[in-house]
């Protein structure tokens, strides 16, 4: 009798470890496809017209290759950044590289004959995530857009105080 207890113990051990092992592998599945699983940018609708004041400054230094912008009439802080790299694929993968927040936009940047020249992607700030992103390249150069709200990140990007900032040479890095 103690052998079939033991038997039956045995056997109960292994179904019970084989289903948590099957459970676990659906598990780590399932959130490997959540975590690699592209979100769908044609549900996502155009932004909206931003209708905050543009009027940025610079504000000091650059500090780790971004400037940073205040607009006057309210205080607003954005950080601005751009930097040449070594190709075009070396920018895409920075500009399509994952950020903590919520996608809000993605596009594709085409030249005035209509090719294709780079991509933009627009990030939400979220509670993981105290800044909104706004990233593109056209060719090898990458620019981006760091703000506490994706209201001045837009607002800051409308402004085109950047087109003077000057860009880094980071085409080594």
């Amino acid at each position: 009798m103690a052998t079939i207890n033991l038997i039956m113990n045995r056997f109960v051990i292994r179904i019970s470890v084989a289903f948590l092992t099957f459970n676990l592998g659906l598990f780590i599945d399932a959130a490997y496809r959540q975590s690699h699983r592209q979100p769908d940018v044609r549900a996502v609708p155009p932004l909206e017209v931003v209708a905050a004041s543009t009027n940025f400054e610079a504000t000091g230094p650059f500090i780790m290759l971004k400037r940073t912008y205040r607009r006057q009439s309210d205080g607003a802080m954005a950080r601005f950044g751009c930097s040449d790299r070594a190709s075009v694929d070396a920018a895409f993968a920075l500009v399509r590289s994952k950020f903590v927040g919520r996608l809000v936009e993605k596009t594709v940047m085409l030249d005035d004959n209509g090719a294709k020249t780079g991509e933009r992607v627009v990030w939400d700030a979220t509670s993981d995530s105290n800044l909104a992103v706004i990233q593109w390249n056209k060719g090898a150069r990458l620019f981006l857009v760091q703000a506490p709200s994706l209201r001045e990140a837009l607002a800051f990007e409308k402004s085109k105080v950047w087109l003077t900032a000057g860009c880094w040479d980071a085409r080594s890095w």
